[in-house]
């Protein structure tokens, strides 16, 4: 120890340059400090430190049991019909080697149940009337009778020439006709104009023949009891007739001169709106007998 410590007051006075006396009365203060805090070093370094185990926390989750997916049965509609069901069927051989443990050698056939009660015959009433004809716009109900079948444009041209007459019974008319342009239309098109002269032929002969229908319209506002209109639609709501006419000639000339829309564009309800709106005067009350001018 004391050759440690004399080395050091060697080293510190080549160093420094200072005197050996003062060496020693400083270095004795150094080295005991150095010393300390040494031993102060290496005590702690040697201390163990007491680090408690961390916790573990384990988490526990119920099993859930497998369920196995339930596949849904395929059913089919066998578009066959059979008559009878069970033994006596046309899959009754099949039926019963399927469903029996064993083949039965006779098969039960059951009767039919003896009838509970006699119905015996009844007569109805003839005091119901069913209106026809003019009797049907005495109330001046006009709108058409719902559940009447007609097939095709012709049946439906057929079918018009009644509801006009049925509007006529009741006031003038204007009839608008709205055609489609569209070229798959363009044969029934032609079609209703076949039939197009039918309707007013026979509405004419029921004119000349003093029909009431007519004949109530007569000298009123010098105006025909029938008025017609054509209305096309296609990509475009066109008006075909300037004013409403009774000219049966002009109407069919008109008719055929609609050209076919080729765009594939029906605006059918957009004509439906135009014509509305076009001939909605006609249906404003008449200041003198506060009904419409016309059905329209």
């Amino acid at each position: 120890m004391q050759k440690m410590i004399g080395r050091l007051q060697n080293v510190w006075h080549m160093v420094s340059g200072r005197s050996q006396a003062r060496m020693d009365d400083e270095s004795s203060a150094w080295a005991v400090s150095l010393g300390f805090h040494l031993s102060v070093i290496l005590a702690l370094g040697l201390v163990s430190l007491y680090r408690p185990a961390s916790e573990t926390v384990t988490l526990l989750a119920p099993s859930v049991p497998h369920v196995e997916p339930v596949i849904p049965e395929q059913f089919y509609f066998d578009a066959d019909v059979v008559d009878d069901i069970g033994a006596n069927s046309d899959l009754g051989v099949d039926v019963a080697l399927a469903m029996a443990p064993r083949l039965d050698d006779v098969v039960e056939v059951l009767s039919p149940p003896d009838a509970l009660a006699e119905i015996g015959p009844f007569e109805m009433s003839d005091a119901l009337a069913v209106p026809t004809g003019l009797e049907y716009a005495e109330d001046r109900n006009i709108r058409g009778a719902v559940g009447v079948a007609a097939t095709g444009a012709t049946g439906a041209i057929d079918r018009i020439t009644h509801e006009i007459l049925m509007s006529l019974n009741d006031r003038k008319t204007l009839v608008v006709w709205l055609f489609d342009q569209s070229g798959s239309l363009q044969r029934q098109r032609q079609e209703i104009h076949d039939r197009f002269d039918r309707v007013y032929r026979e509405l004419g002969v029921i004119e000349k023949s003093g029909d009431e229908s007519f004949s109530r319209h007569r000298g009123v506002d010098n105006e025909a009891p029938l008025l017609s209109a054509i209305v096309s639609f296609g990509q475009q709501v066109q008006l075909r007739t300037e004013e409403p006419t009774s000219d049966v000639a002009k109407l069919k000339e008109t008719l055929t001169a609609i050209e076919t829309d080729d765009s594939g564009i029906e605006r059918v309800f957009a004509a439906v709106i135009a014509s509305v709106e076009e001939f909605q005067n006609y249906r404003r009350p008449d200041p003198r007998t506060r009904e419409p001018r016309r059905n329209v």
